[in-house]
């Protein structure tokens, strides 16, 4: 009799083993994907151009299935007008793969080195993914590749900065957002893509000062070639211009 007992109880957590188990698999199976969690989208400057990204579920159905699409804007940084993303993307019956189109603009040089971060959203009941996809823009330079690093004093608003060849100007940026505190702001990055030449980088500040806020809070810039080569750098109290001639 206690043997009997014994195998029944062992019966029945067999079957409810077995039965988590199934929920479990169940789970992994109704599962939705981005191609990659990270994607680099090369553009060419000025230009517009556009790319597939594809999605993949663990599950075929037998009728059409329609993701939503959301941006996550916490992490992404890239302006919403250097950027389309449709709202929704279709995997289609019989299949697991569906694709949507990527646009990117370049609208400024601020658009290189920024990201922008996809997600799904509004899932049915039992379907499931906890992946996002985020895509860094980056050029695809033909010629000089050089980045800006500029750091703000706390007024921001009074800078801006432009990229001249023969007086004719090629790159800008600013003015900024001022802080409430009296501290240096954190570093920007500007990446573009210069012709071979004679340049002019002109950094302006409104009020007069420079990037100067206090002897302890000092913004400076500096513009460098990838390999790191300094082309040009300036900071401190430079009064309302500060103009650099550097040669690609």
């Amino acid at each position: 009799m206690k043997n009997k007992i014994i195998k029944s109880v062992f019966t029945v957590l067999m079957i409810t083993l077995f039965a988590s188990c199934e929920s479990t698999d169940e789970t992994i199976i109704n599962y939705v994907s981005f191609e990659a969690n990270q994607y680099s989208f090369g553009i060419l400057p000025n230009t517009e151009q556009t790319r597939t990204i594809n999605v993949y579920s663990t599950q075929i159905s037998s009728v059409d299935r329609v993701l939503n699409l959301k941006i996550n804007t916490i992490n992404t940084d890239l302006d919403e007008s250097a950027y389309f993303v449709p709202a929704t993307v279709t995997i289609p019956a019989n299949t697991n793969v569906g694709s949507f189109e990527l646009k990117i603009t370049d609208v400024n040089s601020e658009t290189i080195g920024k990201f922008l971060d996809i997600e799904f959203s509004g899932l049915e009941e039992g379907l499931y993914s906890n992946t996002n996809i985020l895509v860094e823009v980056e050029y695809f330079c033909l010629y000089n590749k050089v980045r800006l690093e500029l750091i703000l004093d706390r007024y921001g608003s009074e800078t801006s900065w432009n990229i001249t060849k023969n007086s004719v100007v090629v790159a800008s940026g600013g003015p900024y957002s001022d802080i409430a505190t009296n501290a240096l702001q954190p570093q920007l990055d500007f990446i573009m893509c210069l012709e071979d030449g004679d340049y002019v980088i002109n950094v302006y500040d409104a009020y007069g000062d420079g990037l100067f806020t206090s002897t302890s809070v000092q913004g400076s810039y500096k513009l460098l070639k990838i390999d790191g080569t300094i082309l040009a750098q300036g900071s401190g109290n430079f009064g309302s211009l500060s103009t650099v001639n550097f040669t690609l």
